[in-house]
């Protein structure tokens, strides 16, 4: 017989089996189960707070009953006397034999929380666990903004102690924000003002976004968002005097209803500082700038001063000062004077730092990076700093700080900086293809935090038809206790890039090496001195067509050419992370040059510059923008930079969506030859992935590209007795979407983008698509 579970039935269940025959008390000497089925007898002696030779009264028989209960076993139990023997009658609950799901899209979730709810096969049935099962179920599609949610759950006696429980869901349409209304607001019109809620009304990107989904939390945000908004600018007086969400009747539209009063706009007035001065006044008042007399008020600027104080006296060791504002309102000018208190309280200082976390980086390492000393008094921006070194250098993935109080003595503290270690090493081997040099084979080995020195090793091998490339490498961060650093690299570069490639049809074969040595000039700058040995021989295929501009340079200077080169540079690094950068700006300057004496003396400049710059909370949309410029020349008896070092662009490097090295000027064959002066620049829209938003080793963005290269020695060449140029006529744009994924171990193994040029002009050679594939092992 089918029956709908109701409270009626718990209650009429719960009063029937609630009775225990009244009896005089007695000492028990043995106690007696009926009724047990598949509910061991040793269970029941477990909760029964009732053993042989305890005193039994009424109370302790009630307690025992409902002790019975409470272990849900049984729907019906009562206590009786034969003699000095309890006797215990039970009639145990119905297993539930099945239990189906009707109309539910996510069915292993939903499985789950039945589960833990306790209501699952092979288990007691008890109806008061499917009403409170029931109540989750309708909890959980609420929140999911489903209001039309309709739960049935339906039981069946499908044997001697067995039912069938079936949970039909309706689970309805998802209610969709139909509207935002902001009602009171003059100063600013509602687009503004709604620009950063986290909720909107339903739009083209809601079905990514889910932003027209109804949620409490979110809208108490989007409500202080707005407070914050008017505060920021001069609002003062500005309330949220109500809110309103309205379901329609449909149960399918949300209705929004903002009601706000603004008040007037104010600006600040004087700003002044009092209290107790550790730090000399006259070194803190510049601090105040921002809150000149005549700026709109802004609650945001006031909470920065307050927070630049803090950190001022935390520098000198007060790390535990408060500064409170306090304001006085000019009603007549609309002018809001502040002044803040300063109670700096005893200065610090740092007993001991504490490193934790660190099972491969040596604890010499990491404190080398920690600018903070011991024995000294507390810098928080010290402190801050090293916490940034330590990220920046890649020991960490997640570096947190704690400052512990000495038991015992008020003015010391340990620092304890608690590191979840980055992996830095990696081994992969792959095959694969890309476009530009077909099938590949690659092997490498790297270990940038060497047996936990914070030396880095490294070894690559490369091979596809159009390249052979060897690489050997050792980097020393800190080869003196100054920090400068010491690096060598040997290398090996066959490469035919004419093969798989428009560009012009040469061989090069380079043997070199390299000593880098780097000086820290700051926390963010570092001065780069270089210098390298280079082996390069030029060839030829007779059997194919070359360029003239090729044939006439090798039986003008020959094939072979011995290089000593020196490089200065300067680079500055302030990106948060390594892998995956949301915030900074990397910065390269440079020159190489080709010293005196050999056959082809030229020099090199180069400038790089990449940031990023998250334009949400969450850093999860980030604005991208990178440029690079590149100029060579000869110099001496060279009157111009050899053609093998040229600059290329197109392709996965400089300007997606052309084919790779094809921009530029062209040779006698009609091949890109590359140039002497490159421009490029690429500016990126970073947004989460739709498949997983917070996975950490993929990222996808959309593009825009642009660049050329271009020969500032020889603008122009005779074809045909005619002069035309060899330039390219302006720069070269695409747009596009990218995708990069980085393995676990540091890898790249799948990269793509998928790019369309805007302004293809006469043989310029398009490719849309870029790839890298691989698997490692």
């Amino acid at each position: 017989m089918k029956h709908k579970i109701t409270l009626l039935c718990i209650l009429v269940g719960f009063l029937s089996s609630s009775w225990a025959e009244s009896f005089e008390s007695f000492t028990v000497k043995a106690i007696r189960i009926k009724g047990l089925q598949r509910v061991s007898e040793g269970a029941v002696l477990e909760d029964l707070p009732v053993h042989a030779g305890d005193s039994m009264t009424e109370d302790e028989a009630a307690e025992a009953v409902r002790a019975l209960y409470k272990s849900g076993f049984f729907k019906e139990v009562t206590l009786a006397r034969d003699g000095n023997t309890l006797v215990v009658n039970v009639i145990e609950r119905p297993t539930i034999s099945e239990l189906t799901l009707t109309g539910i899209k996510e069915k292993e979730k939903i499985k789950k929380l039945l589960k833990e709810a306790g209501l699952s096969e092979g288990r007691f049935y008890d109806p008061a666990i499917v009403l409170q099962t029931v109540k989750e179920l309708e909890r959980y599609y609420l929140a999911k903004g489903r209001y039309g949610v309709k739960v049935e759950p339906t039981v069946t006696e499908v044997g001697a102690s067995l039912v069938k429980v079936d949970i039909t869901i309706f689970e309805g349409d998802v209610a969709r924000i139909q509207e935002i209304k902001i009602i009171g607001n003059t100063a600013y019109s509602q687009k503004e003002l709604t620009k950063e809620f986290l909720l909107s009304k339903t739009h083209w990107l809601s079905w990514f976004k889910n932003d027209d989904q109804y949620n409490k939390e979110k809208l108490n945000a989007d409500l202080e968002t707005l407070r914050s908004f008017y505060m920021d600018r001069g609002y003062i007086h500005f309330q949220v005097e109500s809110s309103q969400a309205a379901l329609s009747a449909d149960k399918k539209h949300i209705f929004i209803t903002i009601h706000v009063s603004e008040g007037s706009k104010y600006n600040f007035g004087t700003s002044d500082l009092t209290g107790e001065f550790v730090v000399p006044k006259e070194k803190l008042m510049p601090l105040l700038t921002p809150l000149k007399a005549g700026n709109v008020f802004s609650r945001k600027v006031l909470l920065e001063v307050k927070t630049a104080l803090e950190t001022r006296l935390g520098d000198d060791g007060y790390s535990h000062a408060e500064v409170r504002p306090s304001h006085e309102v000019n009603e007549a000018t609309k002018a809001v004077n502040i002044v803040f208190d300063l109670t700096p309280g005893n200065r610090v200082y740092v007993r001991r730092i504490l490193i934790q976390g660190n099972t491969t980086t040596q604890d010499e390492v990491l404190r080398r990076e920690l600018p903070q000393m011991e024995g000294t008094w507390i810098s928080t921006g010290l402190i801050k700093e090293g916490r940034e070194k330590i990220m920046r250098r890649g020991f960490g993935s997640q570096v947190d700080i704690e400052t512990a109080p000495v038991p015992g003595v008020p003015d010391q503290v340990d620092v304890i900086y608690k590191i979840e270690e980055a992996k830095l090493g990696q081994i992969g081997a792959g095959l694969g293809y890309s476009g530009t040099e077909k099938l590949m084979f690659n092997f490498s080995i790297s270990q940038e935090n060497f047996f936990g020195t914070g030396k880095a090793v490294d070894f690559t091998f490369d091979k596809s038809k159009a390249s052979s490339n060897y690489a050997l490498g050792y980097q020393d961060p800190y080869f003196t206790i100054d920090g400068i650093g010491m690096g060598v690299m040997g290398y090996y570069n066959k490469s035919d890039l004419g093969r798989t490639t428009d560009l012009t049809n040469y061989t090069t074969d380079t043997l070199g090496g390299e000593v880098r040595w780097v000086f820290p000039l700051s926390l963010y700058d570092a001065f780069r001195l270089t210098t390298g040995y280079d082996d390069t021989r030029l060839k030829i295929d007779t059997r194919s067509i070359v360029a003239t501009e090729v044939s006439d340079f090798i039986q003008k200077n020959g094939s072979e050419f011995t290089e000593v080169k020196l490089g200065l540079g300067w680079d500055y690094d302030s990106l948060d992370q390594r892998t995956f950068p949301k915030r900074g700006m990397t910065q390269s300057l440079g020159v190489s040059t080709v010293v005196p004496g050999a056959k082809q003396q030229y020099y090199k400049l180069y400038y790089n510059i990449a940031s990023y710059t998250p334009i949400s909370t969450s850093e999860l949309w980030i604005i991208g923008l990178s440029g690079n410029l590149g100029y060579g020349d000869g110099y001496g008896k060279t009157n111009q930079m050899p053609f093998y070092r040229n600059f290329t662009a197109g392709g996965t490097r400089f300007v997606r969506g052309f084919e790779e090295s094809s921009l530029g000027p062209k040779d006698s064959t009609g091949r890109a030859f590359g140039g002497n002066a490159l421009i490029a620049g690429t500016a990126t829209f970073i947004f989460p992935n739709p498949i997983k938003p917070d996975i950490k080793s993929l990222r996808t963005a959309l593009f825009f590209d642009a660049g050329q290269v271009y020969d500032t020695r020889y603008r122009t060449k005779i074809v045909n007795g005619v002069v035309v140029k060899r330039n390219p006529q302006g720069l070269r744009y695409s747009v596009g979407l990218s995708l990069t994924w980085h393995t676990p171990l540091g890898g790249a193994p799948l990269s793509f983008s998928l790019a369309k040029p805007l302004n293809v002009k006469k043989g310029d050679a398009v490719r849309h698509f870029n790839f890298w594939m691989g698997t490692q092992f």
